[in-house]
């Protein structure tokens, strides 16, 4: 077959922002292989991701694993390039990056590049889907990588739950497969034994590495036509072997494996409940956004909302809901809820509270202007990008995976997956809309996806330490410890009626949402490069900076609070993530709605002081920088209540620090010895016995007595503004506290400590108990 004439000959329109200088092409090789060429001139890097729609759950149930062990092997040499290393050699001999990951029903395949060197990493990287070797001898090695990855996760919380809740499941269907592999389930089983696991690899690979379930992506300086040329060149021999892609109709959560309470043993020192319940797959009805309504709904966090009411009773720190949609259609919706040890003790209560905001949306027609509402935060993106000019984003291919989904009766709408960083697709037709946009509004389907939220349709998951006496039973691949019980009657049928509450409600509009995207008239030379020194004062150091390259209607401001009463000793240190925990705590319902305006706040703590980073649409950004400031100067006397909630999530932390990554623990300890007033964990440990709800308070007078702000302000702010946000602080903390200046001579400089040759130095960590 001529492959140069057997691509799409009447592609879709790719529709793009205003500064968005790519040009964009979508096609089909000859051998049904899905294509996006992306060309930009301008780009640092070129970028390539081959995704098949294949993955774990099409494992052999005797090979758990193998599609993971199979994308190990694909880089370890094919016919035309044997040498094992010659693909990972060439990417980073010519400046660039490779991963690859498999996912229950896709793997992909990524890397980035110079743009000069593109086509010689197609030439290689085109092969593993043409002729791979999966040697013999690789075949044995490889598996200790995959055993590598298995053993990394074992401490991981997050993965140790989620083969947990699969292994519950229907018993058989796919879903309950070990995804990743280890040796044992690759080798070392009776099961695995009893077969040639190279054979097995190679029969994998030869069924379902098919060009008709796979979607390529390309990223280059070169004009779409050379583009296009080079993925006919590399590609068009990937054999299409009319794979049928696997689908999941019949569910995995029988009635038998729900109405389950599930307690389970976690390695962290952690408190937690997850609450799921299946829900039909939403994909075909994705224009409605019935999920967006609900997830956004339940997960709130402002007046009325569940959290909130949390809170306020001392029982959580967090609560997040999201839907779940791992493999084609197999959806479920979750809630999670991170509990404090006193709302351990409330699990009944608080689950009860879920039905009752449930019962209450139920109650309740559908509210189109929350619908509204969350399509205006998604369309921020869309705003931000319009004025965006062409940046290369490192995570751009990767974002542009789930254009490569099957399934689709015409091949246009793998757009409707499109996500790129920078939006810069929105649609590819004017009749497809991007996946993320409600353009129905049927409260119909709204209503039908809370009549799944029921007692009788859920499992719930409730993790903690304190249950380990109880726990008998064990997960086989991660060793869990769990214990399973049918919930009784008598407590669904409580939650299943369970009461109106005045203290749950609706959310309030939101009163960020930004309006105007006007961009500043008066802008400064283009060719200003570097922030410039804007005011200098005893007590200050501002710089700015005008944007005069993105173009785009937002602020960025940072402010650095320095003061002499934070790197002086342990004991202060903890006392100042303890006053900058307890101020996030205190503004998470105004910082949550913000957020969802495209406008956020991040407070955090150094060993100098405190930062404060604001960045957002300028409409609404004064307003939202002087209400944090205000908050931020009155809140002196933080709430005790909220205080030993916040003493238990640090503590927390600081024990579970020793479950970390061990690459993240050697960082750790690598500054506690190389660095001057770098405390380790014992000391922080100390301190958090010491502190006491007064001992915060007086730090908190003691922390402004004597500052230095250092700032930067930068973006679409003109330079009267830019002094206008930091008199705004200044006289707040001046009229509030009195703030004295200090020379910034009395503040350490940060040293580094060098280790003479052939000295060996190690930090004394003991992790005692708190």
């Amino acid at each position: 077959m001529d492959c140069m004439n057997s691509v799409d000959s009447s592609p879709p329109v790719v529709q793009k922002s205003a500064n968005d200088l790519r040009e964009y092409k979508v096609m089909r090789l000859c051998n049904r292989m899905k294509v996006l060429l992306i060309s930009d001139p301008e780009t640092d890097k070129s970028a390539v991701c081959l995704s098949v729609n294949i993955g774990s759950l099409s494992d052999p149930k005797e090979l758990p694993g193998l599609a993971h062990f199979c994308e190990h092997m694909l880089f370890l040499g094919t016919k035309s390039f044997p040498t094992e290393n010659t693909y990972l050699k060439y990417i980073t001999d010519h400046g660039g990056h490779c991963n690859a990951f498999t996912s229950p029903d896709r793997t992909s395949y990524v890397f980035d590049v110079a743009p000069e060197s593109l086509k010689g990493a197609l030439d290689i990287f085109s092969q593993f889907f043409i002729c791979p070797l999966f040697t013999d001898s690789a075949t044995e090695r490889e598996v200790s990588a995959v055993q590598s990855e298995h053993e990394k996760d074992i401490s991981n919380d997050t993965r140790r739950l989620f083969q947990l809740e699969r292994s519950l499941s229907k018993s058989g269907h796919d879903y309950t497969k070990f995804l990743s592999g280890n040796r044992y389930s690759l080798f070392e089983s009776s099961c695995a034994q009893s077969v040639n696991t190279r054979e097995k690899l190679l029969q994998f690979y030869s069924t379902w590495y098919s060009s008709n379930v796979m979607g390529l992506v390309i990223l280059g300086r070169e004009s779409i036509n050379d583009l296009e040329k080079l993925a006919e060149d590399k590609f068009s021999e990937v054999i299409d072997r009319n794979v049928v892609q696997p689908s999941w109709n019949d569910t995995p959560w029988p009635d038998i494996c729900l109405k389950k309470m599930v307690y389970v043993v976690p390695l962290n020192d952690v408190h937690q409940m997850n609450i799921m319940w299946p829900i039909p797959d939403y994909i075909p009805d994705y224009t409605a956004q019935a999920t967006s309504y609900v997830t956004y709904l339940l997960g709130h966090e402002s007046r009325g909302s569940l959290l909130s009411l949390f809170k306020n009773a001392g029982w959580a720190n967090q609560l997040t809901c999201d839907v779940n949609r791992s493999e084609a259609g197999i959806c479920y919706l979750n809630v999670f809820v991170h509990l404090t040890l006193k709302g351990l003790e409330k699990v009944n209560e608080i689950i009860t509270n879920i039905y009752q905001y449930i019962n209450m949306l139920h109650s309740d027609e559908p509210k189109k202007w929350v619908l509204d509402e969350i399509q205006i935060y998604k369309m921020q993106d869309d705003l931000t990008n319009h004025f965006m000019a062409t940046v290369y984003d490192p995570n751009l291919i990767k974002k542009l995976l789930t254009c490569l989904t099957p399934d689709n009766s015409r091949f246009e709408n793998v757009v409707l997956n499109f996500l790129l960083s920078n939006g810069s697709i929105y649609k590819m037709q004017d009749d497809l809309t991007n996946h993320f946009m409600a353009t129905v509004y049927d409260p119909n389907l709204i209503k039908k996806l809370l009549t799944c939220l029921t007692p009788d349709n859920s499992r719930i998951f409730l993790l903690s330490k304190t249950f380990a006496d109880k726990c008998v039973e064990e997960e086989p691949w991660y060793h869990t410890k769990y214990l399973a019980i049918n919930i009784p009657e008598n407590t669904l049928s409580a939650w299943r009626n369970s009461p109106s509450n005045p203290e749950l409600r609706f959310p309030e509009p939101n009163s960020f949402i930004t309006t105007e995207f006007d961009l500043l008239q008066n802008k400064c030379p283009m060719n200003v490069e570097m922030p410039e020194l804007l005011i200098e004062t005893e007590m200050s150091r501002i710089w700015y900076f005008q944007d005069t390259e993105f173009n785009l209607p937002k602020g960025f401001i940072k402010f650095h609070i320095v003061s002499l009463s934070t790197f002086c000793s342990p004991l202060h240190e903890t006392l100042c993530a303890f006053y900058v925990n307890l101020f996030l705590d205190q503004i998470y319902e105004l910082n949550y709605s913000s957020v969802f305006a495209d406008i956020t706040v991040h407070v955090g703590y150094t060993n100098r002081g405190i930062t404060l980073l604001f960045s957002g649409f300028t409409h609404k950004l004064k307003t939202f920088v002087q209400e944090i400031v205000t908050q931020l100067v009155d809140y002196c006397e933080p709430k005790t209540d909220r205080f030993e909630c916040i003493r238990e999530k640090i503590s927390q932390n600081i024990t579970n620090f020793s479950l970390k990554p061990t690459h993240h623990q050697a960082c750790t300890y690598l500054t506690n010895i190389t660095t001057h007033h770098s405390w380790i964990i014992d000391d922080f440990i100390q301190a958090l016995k010491d502190i006491t709800y007064e001992k915060l308070v007086n730090y908190i007078k003691e922390f402004y007595e004597r500052i230095f702000i250092e700032g930067l302000i930068y973006g679409s702010i003109t330079e009267e503004d830019a002094i206008n946000y930091y008199e705004m602080i200044r006289d707040l903390l001046i009229q509030k506290f009195d703030s004295k200046p200090f020379l910034l001579s009395h503040i350490a400089t940060p040293r580094e400590v060098i280790i003479p040759e052939g000295k060996h130095l190690c930090p004394s960590v003991f992790f005692s108990e708190i």
